[in-house]
């Protein structure tokens, strides 16, 4: 089997040059002004607990999630980028009234805008069109944005989610997703899927992606193309510190011929390994070592046409910087899918070394966990964060655990927050 020679650095390689929104440069001074803030702010933020959101009913799902993305260096991250931008769209819905009128109502009125209103400036022109495309998105991305610095800058005990359900609820019922936000239980990666792609599409743009010409590994040079094509008409601040990119090698057992592909990944969803039932308890890097095992495949060589025997391996072709790890907590049952409440120990640094197609260090520090008691699906969800703040520039968590469980939020020992018998889903940052 191919060995997935290195390539360090590989997203060094790519050039990225804003060119439909160049007022986006201005975050970096966004971003020290804030980091000076967060500095002088730390030590009092680790005696005050964050606040709690109000579950009015079947929403602890999205409480455990917003809790530890309000604690993601990648969406701080993210909101700092745009600061500039959401100021701007802001000040024209407001000086064009869009703010009275119904999400669904807004397009239509900006179309006519710009049809009757010759006088209207061409930076203003701009932003019009872009809030027309991207209104429903750009809603929902403000709101939950209002959640995320709440949560951060402590204003007061207890925050509600309820704005953010409201417009996200009627905005998602155009895709068929508005079950998410209906009032019954749902599932925290199901809405955070949905959610990454929402705040993603707020606020893609073009780019300019210059890529070299004389990659020297197959497969780099299929990474490379990829990456142009898929997100150079769409990109955003995710791409360069969330999304991942994947490489996949088939090895024909006849020829030993190769065939690479390569994909960009989210959030690493991994199974129980095959033989869970016979071991008293399990750990992650066991669910981890199965999602990345050697596998045979159902595939016919495209270079000498056999089918048997063949293998498929599969490695990390970019390194993520901050890592989200579902655990496939269920088993199939007859016909029914049943929850597996067997242990799974997970560590507060988890190496990635073994995965990686560069040959770089791989290490992870946990920050957050959203646990599952109950059945399948019915139940409560909760979440361990660990506060983020900025320090000389550098993305720091607090030593201190919470516990965040809706309206409730309350010290936790370390030892508790790395031993959760009803962890379900893993948010780990590369050291």
């Amino acid at each position: 089997m191919s060995n997935f020679p290195g390539e360090s650095n590989i997203k060094k390689t790519i050039n990225f040059k804003d060119t439909e929104d160049t007022e986006d440069t201005r975050d970096t001074r966004d971003t020290r002004d804030t980091r000076e803030t967060e500095d002088k702010e730390q030590s009092r933020m680790d005696l005050v607990l964050r606040p709690g959101l109000i579950n009015p009913g079947n929403e602890c799902f999205i409480n455990s999630m917003m809790q530890c993305l309000a604690v993601s260096p990648f969406i701080y991250e993210f909101i700092q980028k745009y600061m500039q931008d959401d100021r701007e769209m802001i000040d024209i819905i407001k000086k064009y009234d869009l703010n009275l009128l119904d999400i669904d109502c807004i397009k239509d009125r900006i179309v006519e805008l710009l049809e009757t209103n010759l006088s209207i400036p061409a930076n203003e022109r701009f932003i019009l069109s872009k809030i027309a495309n991207k209104c429903g998105d750009f809603y929902i991305y403000i709101c939950f944005k209002e959640i995320m610095i709440a949560l951060q800058t402590r204003r007061q005990p207890v925050e509600n989610c309820r704005a953010f359900i409201k417009i996200t609820s009627e905005i998602a019922k155009e895709g068929g997703f508005d079950y998410l936000f209906s009032g019954e239980q749902n599932d925290p990666h199901e809405f955070l899927v949905y959610l990454l792609d929402k705040i993603h599409n707020a606020k893609s743009s073009k780019v300019k992606i210059d890529i070299p010409a004389n990659a020297d590994k197959l497969y780099l040079k299929l990474y490379l193309e990829h990456f142009k094509k898929r997100y150079e008409n769409d990109f955003s601040m995710f791409v360069k510190n969330f999304y991942y990119y994947m490489l996949t090698c088939i090895e024909c057992h006849n020829c030993n011929d190769i065939t690479y592909n390569v994909n960009p990944n989210d959030i690493m969803c991994v199974n129980l390994p095959d033989d869970w039932q016979h071991k008293p308890s399990l750990s992650l890097d066991e669910c981890i070592a199965d999602y990345f095992k050697v596998e045979a495949i159902d595939y016919q060589c495209e270079k000498c046409g056999n089918k048997l025997h063949n293998r498929q391996d599969k490695k990390l072709l970019t390194k993520p910087r901050t890592l989200i790890i579902k655990i496939k907590r269920y088993t199939q049952m007859g016909n029914t899918l049943v929850k597996v409440n067997k242990i799974i120990e997970y560590p507060s640094v988890l190496k990635l070394n073994p995965y990686l197609c560069s040959g770089e260090a791989g290490n992870y520090e946990l920050y957050g966990v959203i646990n599952h008691i109950g059945l399948l699906n019915s139940g409560h969800y909760y979440s361990f964060i660990r506060d983020f703040y900025i320090e000389s520039g550098k993305n720091k968590f607090s030593q201190n655990w919470m516990v965040c469980n809706d309206t409730q939020v309350s010290h936790l020992d370390t030892h508790e927050a790395i031993n959760s018998k009803n962890a379900y889903i893993l948010f780990y940052h590369i050291i």
